[in-house]
């Protein structure tokens, strides 16, 4: 093959990956944009983060702060629109995300044709789709999290280069730096590819010591950014502690947990393609150890494993569909590898096109379909009214299905109970919500009423 024919193919395959690209990020921006103001619970709390940014320099919350501070840069390029720089930043990577998946599906099976077809069922994943509901930091986290496992495939595959070594420590600490549960994912990646290559590849020394160079960052990272940084990275003792509770601590709601796994992996709309994924990866793993291929045995093994370990049973109710969203990974990953198998095969690869694609583009319409905000239009210009009764020194009790709302537009601090932290407030309120009676509170005073909230004033203190 000639220079010019090597450039060539180059150029269509970097044509066709940006027109999937370009097509995923009109579809998602299409999706986010449909109404006007943000979607999901938590959708207001990236306003409030960005908002602080701009205004302070600094985050309000606790949190992993890169994709907070990505989401604010995009708001710059926007004039200073929060809700449409934080829609277009989520897009944006929604889409991107779809590149590195692209390039590790090519590694591993040395043809672009599964590549694409996995960076095209990564785009319309309906579980893809549903984090752009209210998990926008693990979108962003997610780009990182493929480019990770991408060169760290690459460090393995070509015996230790330190390029890709110092290209898969830099993902792996942007991946931290993002979100602590797509960390963590990664971080499976990370041990399991390492146990893998080991069985593989025993006499590989200088493989070996790069990977434990990897684990040696990824722990450090996990033990002393907490300690040194708390206020960004404090989300990795919870992780820590979810890892361990299953040993020493027990947890009722993991009951509750159980069954939302098995609900998700019975609904054909959302989770039974997990299953058949899991399942069928399992099948291609065996088949490839059969046949001696060690490269795609290292690839298969830990998706496949990664893909069981996210419906653990015991991971706890406020945490589960975090992981059950992350499942993707897998449904990508084993459909582009299983497409390499038939791609020579004309007419099974049409039928097997057909058979996979039109449920994922299903249940991504049916998705799509859930997503938009928590509150209406009307809403709120009603809460931002209400801003001008609320005095200073004031706590709002409020619903937490839409409290990031309230304390985003009336820049009052909200709770969701009575506590007694709640009186070293000067005011305490608490909103009323006409849509679920009852629609009075006792000891209080009205102080506004609009079409669909009631806020009072708390007059009783405790003693």
């Amino acid at each position: 093959m000639t220079v010019i024919e090597i450039k060539s193919l180059f150029k269509s395959e970097l044509l066709y990956l940006v027109l999937i690209v370009i097509f995923g990020f009109i579809l998602y921006l299409y999706i986010l944009t449909r109404y006007v103001l943000i979607y999901g619970v938590d959708g207001p709390y990236y306003l409030i983060q960005v908002r602080s940014i701009l205004e302070t320099g600094k985050l309000k919350y606790d949190d992993p702060p890169l994709a907070l501070y990505i989401f604010t840069l995009f708001t710059l390029l926007f004039g200073g629109n929060l809700t449409l720089g934080i829609k277009v930043g989520t897009a944006f990577f929604s889409a991107f995300s779809a590149a590195p998946l692209y390039f590790w599906v090519k590694k591993v099976t040395k043809s672009q044709i599964p590549g694409y077809l996995a960076s095209l069922s990564c785009i319309l994943s309906s579980l893809h789709l549903l984090l752009i509901n209210s998990y926008l930091k693990m979108v962003v986290g997610t780009f990182f999290l493929f480019c990770f496992i991408y060169y760290l495939h690459c460090m393995l595959t070509e015996k230790g280069g330190i390029r890709t070594l110092i290209m898969a420590i830099s993902f792996m600490v942007l991946t931290g730096a993002t979100h602590a549960i797509v960390f963590l994912v990664a971080f499976l990646f990370l041990v399991l590819y390492a146990i893998v290559y080991r069985l593989l590849w025993a006499g590989e020394k200088k493989v070996m010591r790069n990977l434990e160079i990897l684990l040696f960052v990824a722990f450090f990272f996990i033990i002393v950014a907490p300690i040194f940084l708390p206020f960004f990275f404090k989300d990795y003792y919870q992780a820590l502690d979810l890892a361990l509770s299953p040993f020493y601590r027990f947890r009722p709601q993991t009951f509750t947990s159980s069954e939302i796994i098995s609900r998700f992996l019975l609904d054909p709309m959302s989770g039974a393609a997990v299953l058949a994924a899991i399942i069928f990866g399992i099948a291609l793993w065996i088949y490839e150890w059969r046949a001696g291929k060690k490269e795609a045995v290292l690839a298969i093994a830990p998706v496949t494993v990664v893909g069981l370990l996210l419906l653990t049973p015991f991971i706890p109710l406020e945490w589960i569909w975090r992981f059950l969203y992350m499942e993707f990974i897998t449904i990508a990953f084993v459909l582009g590898y299983g497409f390499s198998k038939i791609q020579s095969k004309s007419i099974l690869f049409v039928i097997a096109l057909f058979l996979c694609f039109s449920p994922i583009i299903i249940q991504t319409v049916d998705a799509s379909k859930t997503l938009m905000p928590t509150i209406r239009e009307e809403d709120y210009h009603e809460i931002e009214e209400m801003r001008q009764y609320i005095p200073p020194k004031s706590v709002i009790i409020v619903n937490p299905f839409y409290s990031y709302w309230v304390e985003y537009l009336t820049r009052t601090d909200t709770a969701f109970m009575f506590s007694p932290a709640i009186w070293r407030y000067e005011h305490v309120m608490i909103l009323i919500d006409k849509l679920f009676p009852p629609t009075t509170a006792p000891n209080a005073t009205k102080i506004f009423e609009g079409n669909r909230f009631i806020l009072y004033e708390i007059e009783m203190k405790p003693p």
